[in-house]
């Protein structure tokens, strides 16, 4: 016999069907299979007969819960702050069929076995499960489903509770009044839009806020789950909820505006991603999974935000505190100067004075139309009393009303000031939506449920080594507060401060999340200035050049098109087997795949290109001469403008139409002039100082070359192994909290984004404070260490650490490479690190590392062997770089110098 405990209920199976089974499968390998998919399609199929409409559950397809586990930072999760291995505790409180934490268990395992490779992480029952891998189910099938589910993935030590995801079990260890009774991290898709339910909850150890704004009739049952997965998740860790959209931008429950209260006042929004129909199979509803990091608790956010408006209504000092700079922030974003907020505060003014006031307006005409301020001049004391004494109630009661409104508008900018977020949307048409999903759904007998399309979707990939090809690696390099450059994949995706999806102006201000495709922000023109759109001014040329008449020497393809705005190179490819668009001289071409890529050319000959780059052309050159029309399309905010309207997958391109409506600046034809000159001019001075900025790296490569030969394969010099060459090898660790425990100022925490080949680069740089620190101290930055990117997308990277930051720690997506000085000098280990030959041996090594992760492991690296020429030859060529970068610095200081006097050429003509 066999018995599986769902709660205190036993599951026993007949044992004469249980052998007769067993012989049935034994030929199959099942334990421990990855493909789970054939669960949720006879899952889906056990609930299209009506049961999900009553339960308010639809199953997540596996693609989907798989995203949601490559988009979490279990790098960092799984290492502790002394870099050993960590298991979270994981809860799903509406688990069904289990498959968010069978497959947690997978990824946890393998995110693991990068710091401890003695982990097993076979097919075998793993231990690290017991009470760190929890689910909770309501519907005893399902919770079956999930205890079988756990056996068969090797996690059978996993705990299902039957019983309310909404509800305390101390006895089962999950308790959201106690630390003991949280997790670190929460998955789950609970249920939503169950009629009538509050009548029939019946809870005994847990009491939730929302639940007081649902009336018995309502089905909003998702707010709920909003709520408990704050009392769930402990302080630093880390949420993915699936959730209708409307939890964002619902306006008309207020159970939804608690619900939002409740994101914003707990968790920081670190990534916003909206899936809409074609994703669940029975369920066309738009959902948005909410990916979320749990705000500390010491002290509360709210309690912050709630200082931070005492502080400006008492109008208290705000210099040199961080209320300085998120007040000036709110002001800027309500257009309203701080002269007359604090006119608005002090409550002087008449009321009807502020009817004519941008963001105090709303209130004027608010108050104008309210219950309150009829019932107060219908009242016999304010008829019996004077112009000034009535004018004078009035003035009390409208401050009164609109000083309570603007406390709630000011808390909640408190509460997410300073924060930013991922926003990722999916296609709208049904094609895009299956290449974006990498899967359709198909009801055909014999063939139901989820059908792969291969070589599609961009959710996520099986090779993790680049964050940048797909979005699930995009989030998890967000979680560090990575920003990813915008590649093919920039169509679906944008980050903007949270607080642009909030509108503080509004009448009816409910904290509504209201999240636009794409966020490109229109360009507001000074008073005066003529503005046309480029449809107005240009057009596209459609000429076409007979496939015989192109030549090499004048044919444009997006090929040789030179990114960020470099221009062409010579075509050296194959001539076209059609024809292409014919362009002439003074024509600007813009390579219309990829956008983010920036091509443009001023075209100085006649010639062909083809038809993925568009041809521009001025209407009449009397009002818009030729090369002022390239210097507005070379701004970028024009290539901005050009990724808001994407379409299409794979190769996206700009939206030809669409990009005729872009504004434009259209200047006297003297003032044109006098721009292009400026403009040729800086561009002929910047273009010089590169050439001699690339003229001195490649004389350190041949200096290297001529003195120490080949870093992998030469025979000049013995070779060495980097553990018996360094006194120091090893990574850190992200603070807990990620992002969200970085520090305006104190020790440097140096991350992966921080280093270049060659350079280090300080935009970003995180800091974190002493208790940080302290716990990290074992990776204490020196003088003369070398830095080395381990893992992700920067793997090998390599730079010297700037002397400013020794004393400071890295994170574990860094090494620190600390040699011998007495042996080798650390700038000549850096060069041999960032050649060419020895970059390809790192990539090649890192990608042998894991299945999964790109990373280049310390085993690996204790390994490694490096040339070791006499310490006299050196410090001859240490002397030699130190020249070369003194040189090199004052020339790129020189070119950002001159690029921001480029780049700020229109900002006379711009608002």
């Amino acid at each position: 016999m066999c018995s599986v405990e769902i709660g205190n209920q036993p599951f026993l199976q007949n044992g004469k069907v249980l052998v007769e089974t067993v012989q049935l499968l034994q030929p199959y390998r099942i334990v421990g299979t990855q493909d789970i998919q054939f669960l949720g399609d006879l899952f889906e199929q056990l609930l299209n007969q009506g049961f999900k409409q009553n339960e308010g559950q639809f199953f997540t397809p596996v693609p989907i819960t798989r995203f949601i586990w490559k988009s979490l930072p279990l790098d960092s999760i799984v290492q502790d702050e002394a870099g050993a291995v960590h298991y979270p505790r994981v809860i799903d409180y509406a688990c069904g069929a289990g498959h968010f934490l069978t497959e947690g268990f997978e990824e946890i395992s393998d995110a693991a076995c990068q710091y401890d490779p003695t982990i097993e992480d076979d097919l075998g029952d793993a231990d690290w499960v017991r009470d760190n891998l929890v689910g909770i189910e309501k519907d005893y099938r399902l919770a079956r489903v999930s205890k079988v589910s756990f056996y068969m993935h090797g996690a059978g030590q996993g705990n299902v509770v039957f019983g309310d995801g909404l509800e305390n079990y101390p006895d089962k260890g999950i308790d959201s009044r106690t630390d003991r009774g949280r997790f670190d991290i929460l998955v789950a898709n609970p249920p939503y839009s169950v009629a009538a339910f509050k009548p029939h909850l019946k809870l005994h150890n847990n009491e939730l806020k929302v639940l007081e704004t649902i009336s018995d009739s309502g089905s909003e049952i998702e707010t709920l789950f909003v709520e408990r997965a704050a009392q769930l998740v402990r302080p630093g860790g880390y949420a993915a909820i699936v959730l209708p959209t409307s939890i964002l931008d619902k306006s008309t429950s207020s159970s939804f505006m608690a619900a939002r209260d409740v994101l914003l006042s707990s968790f920081e929004i670190v990534s916003i991603a909206r899936f809409g129909s074609g994703t669940f199979a029975a369920t066309g509803t738009n959902v948005a999974i909410m990916f979320l990091r749990r705000f500390d608790e010491i002290p509360p956010r709210n309690a912050n935000a709630l200082d931070f408006v005492d502080a400006v209504f008492e109008r208290r000092k705000l210099t040199g505190w961080k209320d300085e700079s998120a007040f000036n922030a709110y002001l800027d974003t309500i257009n309203v100067d701080g002269d007359t907020y604090r006119a608005f505060l002090a409550g002087e003014a008449g009321w009807n004075e502020w009817a004519n006031t941008r963001h105090f307006n709303v209130y004027c005409h608010l108050f104008e139309s309210s219950k309150e301020l009829k019932t107060l001049r219908k009242s016999k004391t304010w008829k019996a009393a004077d112009k000034n004494s009535q004018l004078k109630a009035e003035n009390e009661l409208f401050y009164r009303y609109a000083h309570k409104e603007e406390r709630k508008r000011l808390r909640v900018w408190g509460l997410v000031c300073g924060e930013q977020t991922l926003i990722i949307n999916s296609p709208n048409t049904t094609k895009e939506i299956a290449s974006f999903l990498g899967y359709k759904w198909s009801n055909r007998k014999g063939n139901e449920g989820i059908q792969p399309i291969d070589g599609e979707g961009v959710l996520y990939s099986d090779d993790e080594s680049d964050d940048t090809n797909s979005l699930s690696g995009i989030i998890r390099a967000w979680f560090s507060g990575e920003q990813v450059e915008p590649g093919d994949l920039a169509q679906y995706y944008y980050y903007a401060k949270t607080t642009d999806f909030i509108d503080f102006d509004a009448e009816k201000f409910d904290e509504t999340l209201t999240i636009p495709r794409s966020f490109y922000k229109p360009r507001s023109f000074a008073q005066g200035t003529v503005v046309k759109t480029l449809r107005d001014i240009t057009s596209y040329v459609t000429n076409s050049v007979a496939q015989s008449s192109i030549t090499t020497d004048t044919y444009v393809t997006t090929e040789n098109m030179v990114k960020d705005r470099g221009g062409i190179t010579a075509y050296s490819g194959e001539l076209p087997a059609s024809a292409g668009t014919a362009y002439k001289k003074g024509d600007t071409l813009v390579s219309n795949i990829r956008p983010y890529l920036q091509k443009i050319w001023l075209a100085d000959r006649d010639g062909a290109c083809s038809k993925d780059v568009l041809v521009f052309r001025s209407i009449n050159t009397d009002s818009l001469l030729p090369e002022f029309l390239h210097l507005l399309l070379w701004q970028k905010d024009f290539f901005d403008y050009d990724m808001s309207t994407f379409t299409g997958t794979g190769r996206p391109r700009g939206d030809k139409n669409e990009l005729l409506k872009y504004p434009i600046p259209v200047p006297t034809l003297s003032e044109q002039r006098a721009l292009i000159d400026g403009f040729n001019r800086l561009t002929d001075e910047i273009n010089s100082k590169r050439q001699q900025i690339a003229a001195l790296k490649e004389s350190v490569k041949s200096r290297f070359v001529e003195v120490f030969g080949d870093p992998v394969d030469g025979k000049k010099w013995p070779f060495v192994r980097l553990e018996d060459l360094c006194t120091k090898l090893g990574s850190g660790a992200t603070p807990r909290g990620g992002k969200t425990a970085y520090k305006a100022e104190g020790v440097p925490l140096v991350r992966s984004m921080n280093v270049h080949n060659g350079r280090f680069v300080w935009k970003d740089l995180a800091c974190i404070d002493d208790e940080q620190a302290a716990k990290l101290e074992g990776v204490t930055l020196m003088k003369g260490d070398v830095l080395l990117n381990i893992t992700g997308a920067s793997v090998a990277r390599s730079c010297l650490l700037p002397d400013e930051l020794a004393g400071g720690r890295v994170n574990q997506h860094v090494s620190i490479v600390r040699v011998d000085q007495k042996r080798m000098l650390p700038v000549l280990l850096n060069t041999v690190l960032i050649s060419d030959s020895y970059q390809r041996l790192l990539l090649n090594g890192s990608r042998a590392a894991g299945a999964t992760r790109e990373a280049i492991t310390k085993e690996a690296l204790k390994r490694m062997t490096v040339p070791l020429p006499p310490l006299e030859l050196q410090q001859e060529f240490a002397s030699f770089v130190a020249q070369v970068d003194k040189s090199q610095f004052a020339l790129e200081q020189e070119v950002d110098a001159l690029s921001a006097e480029r780049d700020a050429l229109l900002d006379r003509f711009l608002a």
